[in-house]
């Protein structure tokens, strides 16, 4: 969205940094790893007195929460707060030309973003430190963001939020709302929906299930539960218990069969035992969820976690996150079998590939056509994507 801020105020876009008079960085801090990478990008860009008559330009996480370690790199960086990309007009001196955010189609995917910040108190999470409290954006908006992208060519739209199920609880609405007008909307597209947390879904159950069997939905749910053991739970301070998460996610497995199921596990948080972990193992061999996003616990600054007692050793978590990632990859394998042989709805969303209908990754051998929805015959899998050939139109 900030390149076609840039695009509307009259620049172009150049082919590399060097050549570039402007230099923008999207920056992301919610790991160490990540944080490393972006302080490893803003030298290559050229921070500090190598930025010599080039205007830095850094939005995103990191500015809010090291500002002045930035200010040090770069002095003269311009900062664009987390939900603030309008102001990047006025960085570019259109200030008296109104800045028109709009949505971004890439190739047949348009991303949107619904709201930014959250109501959690993880107390591992900087990206709540740096994003805030909730803000949802209008519905009024993201439909006229939706139009737009259908108009531009998109027949796959990502709904994207730290926690999309607490969307509209500052604005007196909700997801299943805006769904509901969303999917009213004409054109010949599939929604994604993106993370909720166990708390939040649980509120508005019924009204995603009833998405979830619309014509137009990816039948995909991203629910994080972070651990199967309520001691670290509570020590996250994720405002549910792991008997509820499950039941939940199982319950969104009975009402939607194909579903798929992706969830986040934290290994090596502080206090994590052995009991613990397996705890977490006996929890994903229940549910069985199609994706497993395994994290080793990382300490962020001006979190709780990061002080707090009973640090994990990183050669103990590297094994935990080891074994979990085992079972990961068997369930998923086991889970992507019993597709081999069936008939599935697939959208072709690049050369080569695509999406299934419940958002699992498909390769396909045979001739198809970018954008075009197609049914095809699953003929392989791997832990990862599902392999199949279209079928005669």
């Amino acid at each position: 969205m900030i390149r076609e801020l840039a695009l509307q105020a009259g620049h172009t876009e150049a082919a590399s940094a060097e050549e570039a008079d402007i230099l923008i960085l999207g920056s992301c801090i919610v790991i160490d790893q990540t944080e490393r990478k972006m302080w490893k990008r803003l030298k290559e860009m050229g921070g500090g007195e190598a930025v010599g008559g080039k205007k830095l330009i850094v939005a995103g996480c990191l500015p809010q929460i090291y500002k002045e370690r930035l200010r040090t790199l770069a002095p003269n960086v311009a900062i664009i707060p987390p939900g603030h990309m309008e102001e990047v007009a006025e960085l570019f001196g259109t200030a008296e030309t109104k800045a028109v955010l709009s949505p971004v189609v890439q190739g047949s995917i348009a991303t949107l973003p619904i709201a930014t910040g959250c109501r959690g108190t993880c107390t591992y999470c900087i990206t709540r430190l740096a994003r805030g409290e909730l803000k949802s954006r209008r519905p009024e908006q993201i439909i006229k963001w939706t139009r737009a992208a259908i108009s531009g060519g998109a027949r796959e739209i990502r709904l994207t939020a730290q926690d999309s199920g607490a969307y509209g609880m500052d604005i007196g609405t909700s997801l299943p709302e805006l769904l509901e007008e969303l999917m009213a909307l004409e054109g010949d597209v599939w929604f994604r929906v993106g993370m909720m947390t166990p708390n939040t879904l649980s509120t508005i159950v019924d009204g995603m299930i009833g998405f979830y069997k619309g014509q137009r939905a990816y039948r995909f749910l991203h629910m994080p539960i972070q651990s199967g053991s309520d001691k670290i739970l509570r020590a996250m301070e994720r405002e549910y218990t792991s008997e509820e998460a499950e039941s939940l996610a199982l319950e969104m497995r009975r009402s939607i069969p194909d579903l798929t199921l992706s969830t986040d596990i934290i290994v090596g948080f502080p206090g994590e035992k052995e009991e613990d972990l397996e705890a977490s193992m006996e929890m994903i061999e229940r549910v069985r969820p199609d994706i497993v996003n395994v994290t080793r616990f990382s300490g962020r600054p001006g979190t709780k976690a990061a002080s707090a007692e009973g640090q994990v050793h990183g050669r103990i978590a590297k094994e935990r996150s080891r074994r979990l990632t085992e079972l990961r990859f068997r369930i998923s394998e086991e889970r992507k079998k019993v597709w081999v042989g069936k008939e599935v709805e697939a959208l072709v969303l690049e050369e080569g590939g695509g999406r299934t209908r419940n958002y699992t990754p498909l390769r396909l051998d045979g001739e198809i056509i970018v954008g075009e929805m197609i049914r095809a015959r699953i003929t392989g899998y791997s832990v990862l994507h599902l392999e199949g050939v279209p079928l005669q139109r």
